[in-house]
């Protein structure tokens, strides 16, 4: 659940806020001249966002590393720029292609 609050009711209620974010699960945006600033969450969602090992399996981080080890081999050597290339050059293929078939 999201709540929307201005920066004054958020200062007005902060104690208030606090018990939303933490017991009541809510997220609660605080907002300055109606533009959202910040994002009040309990401490739990917090680090499950901020630390990828709690967001995977074992298996799954794993698997990403390997990838990454990989791409880390075949890239040993060519400057960053040239990386850069060569990956943009991917992209652009492989949404031709997925263009071509009548996807997005």
């Amino acid at each position: 659940m999201t709540q929307t609050v201005s920066a004054q009711d958020a200062r007005n209620k902060f104690s208030e806020m606090l018990n939303t974010a933490v017991y009541g699960k809510t997220k609660i945006i605080i907002t300055r001249f109606n533009k959202p600033q910040v994002v009040l969450i309990d401490y739990k969602e917090y680090e499950f966002l901020t630390d990828p090992t709690k967001r995977f399996t074992n298996e799954e981080w794993e698997k990403g590393f390997k990838v990454f080890d990989r791409i880390r081999a075949r890239t040993r050597g060519i400057l960053t720029k040239e990386v850069k290339q060569i990956v943009d050059e991917a992209v652009k293929t492989v949404r031709r292609e997925k263009r071509a078939k009548g996807g997005n």
